[in-house]
């Protein structure tokens, strides 16, 4: 053997030295395999303890219809779950209240304005204004963020805190050189001030400017007026810009549509040669889409911000 291997060129040490590891491995293999054997016949013992062929069948139809009770169950479950969630969106969950001095005449905040709204930001305005004589309450009612009826500033600012509560974060804002507030115009009021108004200390050394979005075609009047209505203290020199948007009945709730079939009746009971530039749109858009935008309305605001 040696002289065959020897005239072959191969020394029979190192023959022998990978027969060994070989044979090693076959031995570590076979362990392996062995153990796996012997996990998978307990496992198969404990499947068929107690249970011969005909027995087994029985029990796998029995997981079977389980599980199908399970899954009914938990389709029975998801459905309830669902009317939980649309029942809960109509329970108030967001509340705003602002504390104030109607009259001046008394110490202390002891007037106050709660709003409280569901998931779609519908819900209503309770003002309470206290004063030496007694408190008088007056309520308001909203829908999907909006008031048709005209809102005190602090009304105003008790609602947008309950809308946008959870929305804003000075800090995501304050990394910014140039702050734009786009706000839409409802009943003389824009959406969005009071968080400017509320963080102004903290955004006055930036650029800030503000648009204002609504229905009616622009008229510098009208606009004055809703700039002297809003823009106080603070916020009275910051340069502020007017978008026209737009109008689709179809898009609006059956509320708001009704709300807005309301007011249009009332308006037509005016003389057209009376009416506001903003009852002149409201009077053209009755069963139309009216889409007015126009980019070059962002012209002034584009040139201030650059």
């Amino acid at each position: 053997m040696g002289g065959i291997l020897g005239s072959l060129g191969i020394d029979p040490f190192y023959l022998f030295v990978i027969l060994f590891v070989l044979q090693v491995a076959i031995i570590v293999l076979l362990c392996l395999v062995y153990d796996k054997y012997n996990r998978l016949q307990n496992s198969y013992n404990v499947f068929m303890k107690g249970k011969n062929g005909k027995s087994l069948e029985k029990s796998i139809f029995r997981r079977f219809e389980k599980l199908k009770k399970i899954e009914k169950l938990a389709e029975e479950n998801r459905e309830e779950i669902d009317k939980i969630y649309k029942k809960m969106e109509g329970h108030y969950q967001k509340v705003g209240i602002v504390k104030y001095d109607a009259f001046h005449e008394m110490g202390g905040d002891l007037s106050f304005a709660l709003t409280m709204l569901d998931e779609n930001n519908t819900g209503w305005i309770l003002n309470a204004m206290h004063s030496r004589e007694g408190c008088y309450t007056y309520i308001k009612e909203v829908i999907k963020g909006e008031s048709y009826i005209e809102l005190s500033e602090e009304e105003r600012d008790c609602l947008e805190k309950a809308i946008y509560q959870e929305e804003y974060d000075i800090k995501d804002i304050e990394k910014y050189n140039t702050i734009v507030l786009c706000g839409g115009i409802y009943a003389s009021g824009i959406a969005g001030l009071s968080f400017l108004r509320k963080n102004y200390h903290l955004l006055k050394n930036k650029k800030i400017a503000i648009l204002c979005v609504g229905a009616s075609p622009f008229d510098k009047k009208a606009f004055n007026e809703v700039k002297a209505h809003n823009l106080k203290e603070d916020l009275k020199n910051v340069p502020t810009f007017y978008a026209r948007g737009a109008w689709d009945e179809e898009k609006m709730s059956l509320k708001d549509r009704t709300l807005c079939k309301m007011l249009q009746k009332a308006i037509a009971k005016k003389d057209p040669s009376t009416y506001e530039p903003w009852m002149k749109a409201l009077m053209s858009a009755v069963g139309e889409k009216c889409d007015w935008t126009d980019k070059e309305y962002l012209r002034p605001l584009l040139e201030y911000i650059q």
